[in-house]
C-alpha cells in the first residue's frame, strides 16, 4: 500500500504543535486526519493545509473524554479500516518547576494523561 493510502491521525491538529506537525506531514504529501475539539477551527486549518492538494480531513476529538475517543475509534474503524499508520498525540509541554498548580493546569495534565490511556484503548479496538 502506498503512502497516499495511509493516513496520519494528529490530535490537536488545528493549532500549536499539532498544526505544525500537520504542516510537516502535508509538505511530504502525507494524508492527514486532523482531530480537534473545535470543528470550525479545524476546518479552517484543514482548508489552509490542503491547498497543495493533500487530503486533509477533520474529525472531532476531546482527548479528555472517553466517549469522544470511543466515537472516534469506531468512526475510524468503519470509515478507514486499517489505513492509519501514524498517530501523533500532541500534548501540552511546560517546565513543571515553573508552573504553580491551578485548576486549569491540573485539568490539562489530567486531560493528556487520560487521553493517552484512552487512545491506547482505542488502538486496541482498532486492532481487534
Amino acid at each position: 500500500m502506498s503512502n497516499h493510502n495511509l493516513y496520519a491521525l494528529v490530535t490537536g491538529g488545528n493549532r500549536g504543535i499539532g498544526l505544525e506537525v500537520c504542516k510537516q506531514l502535508v509538505e511530504r504529501k502525507k494524508p492527514v486526519i486532523l482531530t480537534c475539539r473545535n470543528l470550525e477551527a479545524g476546518k479552517a486549518a484543514a482548508a489552509e493545509l490542503s491547498k497543495n492538494g493533500t487530503d486533509v480531513r477533520v474529525l472531532s476529538l476531546d482527548t479528555g473524554s472517553a466517549a469522544s475517543i470511543s466515537e472516534l475509534a469506531q468512526h475510524i474503524k468503519s470509515e478507514y479500516d486499517q489505513n492509519i499508520d501514524l498517530l501523533v498525540s500532541r500534548a501540552d509541554l511546560c517546565h513543571v518547576a515553573a508552573v504553580q498548580p491551578s485548576s486549569s493546569y491540573c485539568y490539562s495534565l489530567q486531560q493528556h494523561q487520560h487521553g493517552l490511556h484512552f487512545l491506547q484503548a482505542a488502538q486496541d479496538t482498532l486492532s481487534a
